[in-house]
């Protein structure tokens, strides 16, 4: 932990976390340059909070992801690129940064 003079206020948070952000814009931008829309569109729903249930008619409008085939391809896929782990209670993402950094720009 970083000793300081200063006390954290909301407003020292909050440049704090954008300065963060900005620090990993470049490799963010560059791992979900390549990715498919179904795949953002997965990112997106594990945003949301919907961690399970990916075939259902209310979660297949809200974000169009194809076929259940084409869903196990995309878990594969970003689990294989790091960006998602599968855990025994639903699909999360990997990095709380990246997450912070998708719903900003990419939502």
């Amino acid at each position: 932990m970083a000793e300081t003079e200063k006390e954290v206020n909301d407003e020292s948070f909050k440049e704090g976390l954008n300065a963060l952000l900005e620090q990993n814009s470049s490799l963010f931008i560059q791992q979900t340059e390549g990715l498919t829309t179904y795949q953002l569109n997965f990112i997106r729903l594990l945003c949301k909070d919907i961690h399970s249930g990916f075939t259902t008619q209310t979660v297949s409008e809200i974000y169009p992801l194809g076929s259940k085939s084409n869903i196990d391809r995309i878990k594969k896929s970003l689990v294989d690129k790091e960006i998602i782990t599968v855990e025994k209670d639903g699909i999360f993402l990997a990095d709380s940064v990246f997450e912070l950094w998708f719903k900003r720009e990419m939502m």
